[in-house]
């Protein structure tokens, strides 16, 4: 027996590989003289014999085999528990179809079928069949068998663990095999219902999971938990405690732990299980060693301890002296305390943190020394010492001109003793007799006694004496013409700290000064001569710089004038002039109206709290343009609804000028002229306005209120924009020739009246009643009153919009 493989296999010429032979005798395994079998049992196939030599006889024969082919079936596995996957397998036949059946309906197709996961139903028999071409292949079948998966087991709850207790797992549910687990699906344990361990450990805690096996299936895993108490340390503060012996003790836990269980162990034996240890008066018997320890969640906790001593509160003794005096120089005090501590006096910084008083620091009279023990009783020690101040025997040198008299010496300090190097020319009261010392210098000296004693010296010198006094203006402005300064006697020399803005003879020129403070020196030579002073002030001119603003280069214009914040300006004027017509305004009046075109001088003149001007004039004249005319005729002149047309010319015509017409501010077109046809318009009523602008910029508008009805009739512009460019500044009613008597009133938003008036050619420029205060953008309310001839009345009303 033997394979013939397809190495052995070359083509047959001519064939195109169609048909392969093989030299099967060449392979060794088949027999001289004896019957051999050839089989292909994986697909059907023809087979051709040649046998001879190519000198020899030869015999050939042909035969096909055309046997039916078989399906053999198995499976990855056919004793499967419920949830696992199965897969089912045929053995492959060469272009063969796999149909496979099974239980509850089961279709699939392929040479492998893949279940899962597997339930009960999935049990049963499965058969695959199918065609190899056109021939039929044997079925085969095979068997699933389906286990049940074992339930979930249950695991009898471990308590909460302390760090080093022992602890087991149990489960009561029976099974072939237990499979414990952690958290990482590590493999702990198996073969057993219960598990035990010992010295449990913080990093024993966590998840774990049970599986069971019953008859090779597995069940779905049990999680529990395993909780480890940590074993703690006792939250005590270990620092060493000194207190005051008789003081009270508080000793309590570090931190706040929910479940714990404390207990104390006092110095003298005793036990407590207080939260908080507290001894109202400490003896001696409750210094030494304090231990807490306790339960924290029911776990034991390490002891920690804390050591207290008592120190003695005995009084501490302060050597000082009674008192000083106040030119002493400074002395340490000193006690008998074995600890350092802290001196307090009530001279503040007459006394440093360790002991020394210098009294120069203090104030007269007793002090109050006070030294605090660092002992842990903090015992205090006041102590007083009178500070004796040294009397101020200071005295002044003395000069005076001889003849003056008898002159009263006077002391810094009363209470004392004078002598003087002249003899007989001072009492001891302090009585020096200028004639009887006559002129020339003499010592002085005056002596205070007492616990503190005291001496000052000086000079008395007589001389003859002669008067500098002098008057002059004590302030000026910069532009004040010079004044001179008298002096009550002449002869003198003037001096100034300005140099040259007082002359010889005593004129002293305010510009030559400059601002500022200045002092005058008037000097008389002699022994007796003497030297006055007087301090002159010179104010700068205040400053009257502005600037002012305009909306456009036409008139009527706003002006709105504008000068720096100065609070030493009492009072201003603004003005403006041409061609030698000047007009002034007061300080509050910055905002004003231009009426009329020409060039204009603007200037601001101010007046400062020491009285001084000064007036600015602007860089540059104002220039306004006369604005150009927009008045027109008509014709008719009283159109009425009879006429087909209106004919309307501008009356003034100048090529550089732009004229537009408008009903209803509806545009009809620009020119000199205009014809509007009546019925086009389909209003009784309408407003034809005319706007002209000139070349400059500068506008004007001209409105006729046209009537084609009798009766009382007015129109009213809803907008207007008074930001003075020359268009649409002004608001007015336009009235129909009817009307005879006029009234008219606009409030703002909150009601209160803006503008009145009873004649209807008067407009309205955004202002508020007629003064300098000019009205927001918004909305206003209007009401008019309209009477004719026959004493007909027509109430109106509308709203306005103002816009800048």
């Amino acid at each position: 027996t033997g394979n013939v493989n397809a190495v052995n296999f070359s083509d047959v010429p001519g064939t195109g590989g169609d048909w392969m032979y093989a030299n099967i005798t060449a392979t060794g395994f088949v027999p001289t003289g004896g019957a051999s079998r050839l089989v292909n049992e994986t697909a059907k196939f023809h087979l051709g014999i040649v046998n001879g030599g190519a000198s020899s006889g030869t015999r050939y024969g042909y035969f096909s085999d055309f046997a039916n082919y078989q399906h053999l079936t198995f499976a990855s596995n056919d004793q499967l528990c419920e949830g696992e996957m199965a897969q089912l397998f045929a053995s492959p036949i060469l272009d063969a179809t796999y149909e496979w059946t099974g239980p509850n309906g089961f279709e699939a197709g392929g040479e492998e079928v893949t279940l899962g996961p597997l339930t009960m139903a999935n049990a049963g028999l499965y058969i695959v069949s199918g065609m190899a071409g056109e021939c039929e292949i044997l079925p085969d079948t095979l068997e699933l068998f389906v286990a049940p998966q074992p339930p979930a087991p249950d695991v009898v709850p471990v308590d909460l663990l302390c760090e080093g207790d022992d602890w087991s797992f149990t489960t009561m549910t029976a099974a072939d095999n237990w499979i414990w687990e952690d958290a990482a699906g590590t493999l702990i344990f198996t073969g057993d219902s219960t598990a035990s361990y010992s010295d449990a450990d913080p990093s024993d805690a966590g998840e774990y999971t049970l599986v069971v096996e019953i008859e090779s299936c597995l069940s779905e895993p049990t999680s529990f938990e395993i909780v480890v108490q940590e074993t703690v340390q006792a939250p005590l503060d270990a620092e060493p405690i000194e207190i005051c012996e008789g003081s009270s003790l508080t000793l309590e836990p570090g931190e706040v732990l929910t479940d714990a269980a404390w207990e104390w162990n006092l110095p003298n034996g005793d036990t407590t299980t207080a939260g908080a240890l507290f001894i109202a008066t400490t003896d001696a018997a409750d210094a030494g060693t304090y231990t807490l320890s306790g339960t924290n969640n029911g776990c034991p906790m390490l002891p920690a301890e804390v050591e207290v001593s008592l120190s003695s509160p005995t009084p501490v003794e302060v050597i000082a002296p009674d008192f000083l005096c106040n030119d002493a120089t400074a002395v340490q005090l000193t006690t008998d305390d074995a600890y350092n501590g802290n001196w307090i006096a009530t001279c503040a910084s007459c006394m440093s943190t360790s002991g020394q008083l210098t009294p120069s620091d203090a104030s007269p009279g007793d002090i109050y020394i006070t030294y605090t023990s660092d002992n842990p009783c903090a015992q205090t020690t006041t102590v007083e010492v009178e500070i004796i101040t040294v009397p101020n025997a200071a005295i002044e040198n003395q000069s005076h001109c001889e003849g003056s008299g008898e002159v009263v010496l006077v002391p810094a300090t009363l209470g004392g003793s004078w002598t003087a190097e002249c003899a007989d020319c001072c009492t001891l009261d302090g009585i020096f007799d200028t004639q009887e010392a006559g002129t020339g210098s003499w010592e002085l000296n005056y002596t205070i006694d007492g616990t503190c004693p005291s001496t000052g010296t000086a000079t008395f010198t007589v001389t003859a004496n002669t008067s500098s006094a002098f008057a002059l203006i004590p302030e000026f402005c910069l532009d004040h013409d010079p004044d001179f300064a008298e002096a009550e006697e002449p002869g003198g020399d003037w001096s100034a700290t300005c140099t040259t803005c007082i002359s010889s003879m005593g004129e002293f020129s305010p510009e030559t000064a400059g601002p500022g403070m200045h002092t005058i020196s008037y000097t008389l030579p002699g022994v007796c001569g003497t030297s006055t002073d007087a301090t002159v002030t010179v104010f700068a001119p205040p400053n009257a710089d502005f600037t002012y603003t305009t909306a456009g280069g036409c008139a009527p214009a706003v002006i709105e004038c504008t000068s720096p914040l100065n609070p030493s300006i009492v009072d201003c004027q603004w003005t403006y002039n041409t061609n030698g017509v000047e007009a002034s305004l007061g300080c509050e009046e910055n905002i004003f109206v231009i009426e009329n075109p020409g060039c204009y001088l603007m200037s601001h003149t101010v007046l400062d709290n020491n009285s001084c001007t000064s007036t600015a004039a602007a860089p540059e004249l104002l220039c306004l343009s006369a604005p150009p005319s927009s008045a027109f005729t008509m014709s008719p002149a009283q159109p009425s609804v009879f006429d087909a047309q209106i004919d309307a010319w501008a009356t003034d015509s100048i090529s550089t000028y732009t004229y537009s017409w408008n009903v209803e501010e509806i545009p009809l077109g620009q020119g000199t002229y205009q014809s509007i046809s009546i019925p086009e318009i389909g209003l009784d009523v309408f407003q034809l306005c005319l706007e002209t602008v000139d070349s400059l910029g500068c506008s004007s508008l001209s409105c006729a209120l046209i009537d084609l009805t009798e009766g009382l009739n007015a129109f009213a512009p809803t907008a207007f924009t008074p930001d003075n460019d020359g268009r649409n500044d002004a608001w007015r009613l336009y009235t129909a020739g009817s009307v005879t008597r006029f009234e008219l009133r606009i409030y703002d938003r909150w009601g209160d009246l803006v503008f009145a008036s009873m004649n209807p050619d008067l407009y309205w420029t955004g202002n508020v009643q007629g003064g300098d205060h000019f009205a927001p953008d918004g909305v206003y309310h209007y009401e008019a009153f309209l009477q004719d001839d026959a004493y007909a009345i027509k109430t109106l009303q509308g709203h306005i919009l103002l816009i800048r």
